[in-house]
């Protein structure tokens, strides 16, 4: 479970790569959006998403 506005992007990243991982880069993605979290922070996440499922749809 990624937790965006509390986590660093350290864990968010290794967060996000387990679920690529264990699930398939499909199932990565943000359906619920803490309010509050800072653009650049949401922007980096969406960009990290897109990097990882390139990565592993790729393989």
């Amino acid at each position: 479970d990624t937790d965006v506005a509390d986590k660093s992007r350290e864990e968010i990243r290794k967060d996000l790569e387990r679920t690529a991982v264990e699930l398939g880069p499909c199932d990565i993605g943000l359906p619920n959006i803490e309010y509050g979290i800072p653009d650049d922070k949401l922007l980096w996440v969406l960009d990290t998403i897109d990097e990882i499922s390139d990565r592993y749809e790729n393989e």
